[in-house]
């Protein structure tokens, strides 16, 4: 056992997460960086995307100062999960060391990736509509003063609000683009989120020891550490159905498949705040940038919505013991956890009407004929067999060598989805699109 209070570097582990290695994380930061400033010299191009051949000019930039808001929402609810707190088991038995301020660098990185890409976003929106410079420092403001109030909640231990918070910035953002007030209360507001977060702050610990970081425990550094192996894993096999989330202990009784597939989406009913952010940003997009096509708006939306609540289907079907010990059909356990994904569909399309209708915007036809084919994807995502590596069927792509069964495989629930999604953006909502739509929901279903 090593004792040391100064903090130590792992032999092997590269610095700044490989960048500078020269290897393939530098090729990509570089290709990254190059593709990210290439857009500001598509103006035209984003404008026509976006807004449709709009005016250059948006007057009071309400529709940007919105987007910011619901970014940030997303932002703090990822954010306030607090996934910096994880420690190496190996390390936590044999190095004894001071682990806090390295706990504490790591909630300003985290801190710092999100604040440098919401940045980006709002930069380009804000050349995109072309506002003033009043309606830059009130959206740099709302920017500043909303990622400095996530950062000193996340410093803190305290569990309360990590929905509600979320929620109502992102709330805060569907107000704005309803009112649309001028730059100067925007600012007054963006004034504010930096005095709260200076009030939430204080007390929170120095720069790099924060409460928060002091305050965790072994079990919770390691719980923490393997779902981070686990996503790692996930990401370097292309296994994403590895990262769908676990599910918490409920109070009920399963004496059935249908009580079993209830049982699994309460069990991760903590996603339920993330699912109503999802709803709020797809009615916030549709405002301000109202060519973006709707149904491709709403199925996304809609896919990302339900897809955590697919988890407990997902154990099933990659845990062949646990599929043989249930006993019960597969079409069986498919029509329960159709019946289930369905109500979700439902229970957020409600929202979404609801987020809509105070928006004052509209989904046309065939954006909410997408939604069962959006659940019956989900389905079909997580009801995907185990992947298998024995044949990849490796073949030579522009980009290189590619893994086509692999893919094929990893892609296997949005693939159904996209073309179902295509098929109603380019064709003109009639029978045959719905005929469409609805034979790729049966299969879905079914396969």
């Amino acid at each position: 056992m090593t004792t040391t209070l100064d903090r130590v570097r792992i032999p092997g582990r590269p610095r700044f997460g490989g960048v500078f290695s020269g290897d393939t994380t530098s090729f990509l930061v570089v290709f990254g960086i190059g593709a990210l400033a290439t857009a500001f010299g598509k103006l035209p191009w984003w404008r026509e995307f976006l807004l449709g051949g709009a005016p250059e000019s948006t007057g009071d930039g309400s529709a940007l100062a919105a987007v910011v808001l619901v970014l940030s929402g997303l932002s703090a609810r990822a954010q306030l999960r607090r996934g910096y707190r994880w420690a190496d088991p190996a390390e936590l038995t044999w190095l004894v060391s001071d682990r806090v301020p390295v706990l504490g660098a790591r909630v300003w990185r985290v801190w710092l990736g999100w604040l440098l890409a919401l940045g980006y976003v709002t930069a380009l929106g804000g050349v995109v509509y072309d506002v003033s410079t009043e309606v830059w420092t009130a959206v740099g403001l709302l920017l500043g003063g909303s990622s400095a109030l996530t950062l000193a909640v996340a410093r803190r231990p305290v569990e309360t609000g990590t929905a509600a918070g979320p929620i109502a910035l992102a709330g805060g953002g569907a107000l704005v683009a309803l009112t649309g007030p001028p730059p100067v209360v925007l600012s007054a507001f963006g004034t504010v989120l930096l005095l709260a977060a200076v009030v939430v702050g204080w007390g929170s610990g120095s720069l790099l020891r924060p409460v928060a970081a002091e305050a965790a425990g072994r079990l919770e550094l390691v719980s923490a550490w393997r779902e981070r192996v686990v996503r790692l894993v996930a990401v370097s096999f292309l296994d994403p159905l590895l990262m769908l989330p676990s599910a918490r202990p409920v109070r009920m009784r399963v004496t059935s498949i249908w009580r079993l597939a209830l049982a699994g989406v309460l069990g991760r009913r903590r996603y339920a705040a993330g699912a109503v952010l999802i709803a709020l940003a797809a009615g916030v997009a549709r405002l301000a940038f109202p060519a973006l096509p709707e149904v491709a708006v709403v199925a996304v939306a809609a896919y990302a919505a339900l897809m955590p609540f697919g988890g407990g289907l997902g154990e099933l079907c990659r845990g062949l013991g646990l599929h043989r010990w249930l006993d019960e059909r597969d079409l069986r356990l498919r029509a329960a956890y159709a019946l289930v994904f369905a109500g979700l569909a439902l229970a957020w399309a409600l929202v979404l009407v609801l987020v809509v209708a105070l928006l004052g915007v509209s989904f046309g036809p065939a954006a909410w004929l997408v939604l069962p084919l959006a659940a019956a994807s989900v389905l079909r995502t997580a009801s995907r067999p185990p992947m298998t590596y024995d044949n990849l069927v490796v073949t030579d792509t522009p980009l290189g060598q590619a893994p086509v069964r692999l893919i094929t495989q990893a892609i296997r629930g949005p693939d159904l989805g996209v073309v179902g999604a295509l098929t109603l953006t380019v064709s003109s909502f009639g029978p045959g699109p719905v005929v469409v739509i609805m034979a790729l929901t049966t299969w879905s279903c079914l396969r």
